[in-house]
C-alpha cells in the first residue's frame, strides 16, 4: 500500500517498478541437471540449516561480546544512528566480486563494520572467526512487483493483506583489523547463496511466534532503506549495551570505503 503511493524519482507519473526473477537457462538438459543438482543442495541446505535453527533457539549461546545484550533487553531505553552510503560505491565493491549483489556488499559492511567496532571496544582481543549470530528477514510472498491496490480491496482476489515473512539466521563472523575487507563481502555472498537455496525461511514463517519471541527486538536491530543513490542503514541500539552508536555507525561507513579501495586495487591488477 506505501509502495502504491510513491513514485519513481525520474518519472513522477510512473509507479515504483520491482525487479523479477531472472529467466532460466535455454538448454532443456542443462536446465533438468542444474534443477536436479539444486533439489540435492535444496534437501541437504535445509536439513542443516534447520538444523541449526532448532539448536540456536533451544540450547546453543554466543560468546558474550561488546554488543551482547542481557535479560530483558527489548525493553532497555534506546538509541537511533544512521550510517550514510553512496549506492555507487556499493556498486564498485559489487563489481569487484563475481555475481554479488547490492545485498551481498550490504552484509558484508556490517561484518567489517562490527569486526572493526569489536576492535575498538573489546579489551582483549578476540578469538578470530568468533560468531556473531544476526536474523534477517525474508520476503516470501509469490507475487513478483508492486500489486495494484485494486485487486487487494477487492473481496474475491486471492492476493492477500499484510506481511508474510519469514527468517534466516545470519551469523556475523569477527575477524580482526587488517583482514582484506573484500574477503567479507565474499563469504557474505558464499552464506547467503546457501541460504537462499534452503527453506530455513518458510521452516521459520510457520513457527513464527516462537521465532518472535526468542529472536525478537535485541541489543542491536539495523534497516536499510536506499533513495535517490544513497542508501540508509538506520541503527537502533540498546544505549545500555552500545552507548555511542554513532561510532559504529562510522564503522560501518568506514568499512564501505576500505572495500571500495581494495575493489579499485583489485581491478587494476
Amino acid at each position: 500500500m506505501l509502495l502504491s503511493c510513491c513514485r519513481r524519482v525520474d518519472d513522477p507519473s510512473q509507479p515504483p517498478t520491482i525487479g523479477g526473477v531472472g529467466a532460466a537457462s535455454s538448454s532443456p538438459t542443462r536446465r533438468r541437471r542444474w534443477s536436479v543438482w539444486t533439489l540435492v543442495k535444496v534437501v541437504w541446505y535445509t536439513l542443516v540449516y534447520i538444523l541449526e535453527f532448532s539448536l540456536r533457539a533451544l540450547c546453543l549461546r554466543d560468546k558474550t561480546t561488546a554488543v551482547s545484550g542481557g535479560e530483558g533487553v527489548e525493553l532497555w531505553p534506546r538509541k537511533l544512528a544512521s550510517a550514510r552510503f553512496r549506492l555507487d560505491d556499493m556498486k564498485i565493491v559489487k563489481r569487484a566480486v563475481a555475481e554479488a549483489t547490492i545485498n551481498d556488499v550490504l552484509f558484508g559492511v556490517i561484518s567489517c563494520g562490527l569486526s572493526r567496532y569489536l576492535d575498538i571496544k573489546s579489551p582483549k582481543a578476540l578469538p578470530e572467526g568468533l560468531r556473531i549470530t544476526g536474523v534477517a528477514m525474508v520476503n516470501l510472498r509469490p507475487q513478483a512487483g508492486l500489486q495494484d491496490i485494486w485487486k487487494l480491496i477487492n473481496s474475491k482476489s486471492g492476493t492477500g493483506w499484510g506481511n508474510k515473512f519469514g527468517t534466516l539466521l545470519l551469523p556475523v563472523y569477527y575477524h580482526s583489523n587488517g583482514s582484506n575487507p573484500l574477503q567479507f563481502v565474499k563469504r557474505a555472498k558464499t552464506m547467503i547463496d546457501k541460504k537462499k537455496l534452503s527453506l530455513e525461511a518458510p521452516f521459520s514463517y510457520k513457527v513464527g511466534d516462537l521465532v518472535m519471541s526468542l529472536f525478537g527486538p535485541k541489543a542491536l536491530t539495523m534497516h536499510m532503506v536506499s533513495y535517490a543513490g544513497f542508501a540508509d542503514l538506520q541503527i537502533l541500539v540498546a544505549k545500555d549495551i552500545i552507548p555511542d552508536p554513532k561510532v559504529l555507525a562510522e564503522c560501518f561507513q568506514n568499512a564501505l570505503l576500505e572495500m571500495k579501495e581494495a575493489a579499485k586495487a583489485a581491478t587494476k591488477s
